[in-house]
């Protein structure tokens, strides 16, 4: 009699145990499948109609338009000094040339300030006496 008993327990046992597999492997299976369609989903995207276009394109054209319309703004506008100083990297040494070539001392011809008495400065006179 405990033979029997003890014989059906275990084939009830493993029974049991079968279904719990099988249930556990249908399981790992759906959730392996459910996956797949979300990736197939994920590069599926949105499907394209000829309406959807047009308004995309509309947008487009005008986000675009604003974009050339401000490049184009920037290009023919000038720049203040310090638009050009943070552009135009060579102008932070120009100053260094000047400074080296003797930045303070101006060579001057004295010589052709020499015959300033002889300039003819009735003429200006003459012009402005007529004009009054």
């Amino acid at each position: 009699m405990i033979f029997t008993l003890v014989s059906s327990a275990q084939e009830w046992l493993n029974t049991k145990w079968d279904e719990t597999r099988k249930r556990r492997e249908e399981y790992a299976i759906l959730k392996e499948r459910e996956a797949e369609e979300a990736e197939m989903k994920r590069f599926e995207g949105t499907r394209v109609t000829v309406e959807s276009f047009l308004a995309w394109k509309a947008k487009f054209d005008i986000e675009f338009g604003a974009k050339k319309m401000q490049e184009r703004d920037k290009e023919t506008r000038k720049l203040t000094g310090r638009e050009l100083f943070l552009t135009d990297k060579t102008l932070n040494e120009s100053d260094l040339k000047f400074l080296e070539d003797g930045g303070d001392s101006i060579k001057v011809d004295e010589s052709l300030f020499q015959d300033l008495e002889e300039l003819d400065l009735d003429a200006e006179d003459a012009l402005d006496d007529d004009s009054s």
